[in-house]
């Protein structure tokens, strides 16, 4: 759980107030432990049902997730949970549907795998709005080797770029994608290319990551040279965010760039 993460009961009076204009009187809740962008996150049961809400107060740095998650929804309803209301007092807060269901599992032979990889497809297949979003070099301008390597990634595609199995949900059948803090327009190969590490950081290897999102249409548009440069961006990107931690997210970075060097040059 985040350092800055607190619980229901520590938000300010006023917050929860506001809150329970929208839900009702809250009769429980269940602090959720993972994400990393928000100090509240949580599950309310309340007298009008359930709901998932997450937030910040207006002094931290990240609050612009908050207005990318309520721009980008409108648009990802078909796989993701609908933004029901914003609280933006001192306290600012997204409620959403509630989604009962659990974390993804990435393993070798899950049958989550596949539904994830429709999810993706899916995704694949929407025109990206106009509207302000993240650009690739926001997230990866600073771990490139020359800036004319950002040309590779750039597109005219909706993506996500955080598959990490807490961001897919497994339910009612499918696996819905949540925490729509960076949403990116950019090629449309980013997103599998960003699966591809997270699901050798469960257990493939790279060359069976790699075939496992071969059934997303939009990674066969990937040129072996952009995977390169885009595998040594994510490379240098997670090692920095490691600091000399032994983070698995690293481990799983480098061995996807010796992979993609070897088959760069081979190709």
């Amino acid at each position: 759980m985040p350092a800055e993460r607190i619980h229901w009961e520590d938000l300010p009076c006023a917050a929860r107030q506001q809150v329970e204009q929208h839900t009702g009187q809250v009769v429980a809740v269940r602090t959720v432990s993972t994400g990393r962008n928000s100090a509240v996150a949580a599950v309310l049961e309340s007298e009008r049902g359930r709901v998932f809400i997450k937030g910040v107060d207006h002094s931290q740095p990240r609050r612009w997730t908050q207005d990318m998650e309520e721009m980008i929804n409108p648009y990802v309803l078909s796989f993701t949970p609908r933004l029901l209301w914003r609280v933006n007092g001192d306290w600012d807060i997204l409620g959403f549907e509630y989604l009962d269901g659990r974390h993804a599992d990435y393993a070798p032979g899950s049958p989550d795998v596949d539904k994830v990889v429709l999810t993706f497809t899916e995704l694949g297949r929407l025109p990206c709005p106009d509207l302000p979003l993240k650009r690739p070099e926001h997230r990866w301008g600073a771990h490139v080797d020359d800036p004319a390597d950002l040309e590779w990634f750039r597109g005219d595609r909706l993506q996500h770029i955080d598959p990490t199995p807490p961001n897919l949900v497994m339910a009612e059948g499918k696996a819905s994608l949540i925490d729509w803090a960076w949403p990116t327009r950019g090629a449309a190969w980013l997103d599998p290319a960003c699966l591809v590490i997270r699901l050798i950081e469960a257990g493939h290897t790279p060359e069976q990551a790699e075939d496992v999102v071969g059934a997303v249409p939009s990674w066969g548009t990937a040129p072996p040279e952009g995977l390169r440069a885009f595998a040594l961006a994510n490379l240098r990107m997670w090692s920095k965010a490691a600091n000399g931690r032994p983070f698995e997210i690293t481990k799983a970075a480098q061995a996807w760039f010796e992979y993609r060097t070897v088959q760069t040059a081979a190709s």
